[in-house]
């Protein structure tokens, strides 16, 4: 069975009273509850690709990241406030994958659940160039603690899936950018005649929507749209995670 599409997908998840609660529920949380990022950026979670170092992580911003014992004694702390605050949420998600691929679909027992990011109206995030162009490749750091589960994948292609949920959005365009630049191209064409050919392409963007999820393969070059908004605009939080499927079955994690 694959997964893996040149496609971009979305659907609306959450309705408005659903994105309100969730979003009450966030912000009504303790600010201790939060891990600290960057200026201008936090997390609800531990997050594998801000808490493993390895040559990947060290271009998004100052990751606060270690190694993968580190990533898991977060995810073992994070994990039950996550679980207790949004069991629903995590129960909706899995049904929503379970029958939009026809597997079953739960939560990876050994890695983070997905989280929340939450992105103050910092200027700096109007700048393009501060959001990098990208390849989700997180699962690569995760080899070990899936394969405590079975997992006898090697060649991830038709494996992966990324996915993104809005909850709350300034008063501006927000979104992806994504290019038709596939990831198993890097690896079967020279630098140079990649290079070249990504200054050909011209982007396409995908709009983001409260309660609307946005999910894919990750393995499209996709990079996040930068945003202009006033200090006093709601802020951007979304949320974010990962999937890994494994015969019939699709596990969710961070």
């Amino acid at each position: 069975m694959t997964h893996d599409s040149k496609l971009f997908k979305s659907k609306k998840l959450f309705d408005e009273n659903e994105v309100d609660e969730l979003l009450k529920i966030i912000l009504e949380t303790p600010d201790n509850l939060f891990c600290q990022r960057f200026d201008g950026m936090k997390t609800l979670g531990a997050a594998s690709y801000l808490d493993i170092k390895n040559q990947n992580s060290a271009k998004y911003w100052h990751s606060s990241g270690s190694d993968l014992k580190t990533y898991l004694s977060m995810a073992n702390d994070y994990n039950p406030i996550l679980r207790n605050l949004f069991s629903n949420v995590y129960q909706k998600l899995c049904n929503f994958f379970s029958s939009e691929f026809g597997v079953f679909c739960e939560l990876h027992p050994n890695t983070a659940v997905p989280g929340f990011h939450i992105y103050e109206n910092f200027c700096q995030f109007g700048a393009q160039q501060n959001h990098i162009p990208h390849f989700d490749g997180q699962y690569q750091d995760l080899m070990p603690i899936f394969h405590q589960i079975g997992s006898q994948i090697h060649d991830f292609n038709g494996k992966t899936l990324s996915f993104t949920i809005p909850i709350s959005l300034p008063n501006t365009e927000s979104g992806l950018k994504i290019w038709d630049l596939h990831l198993n191209q890097t690896r079967t064409e020279d630098k140079e005649s990649l290079k070249e050919k990504f200054l050909q392409l011209k982007s396409q963007f995908i709009r983001y929507e409260e309660g609307v999820i946005v999910y894919h393969s990750g393995h499209m070059l996709h990079q996040i749209k930068s945003w202009l908004a006033e200090p006093e605009d709601k802020k951007r939080i979304t949320l974010q995670g990962h999937g890994l499927f494994e015969n019939d079955c699709l596990f969710l994690y961070w």
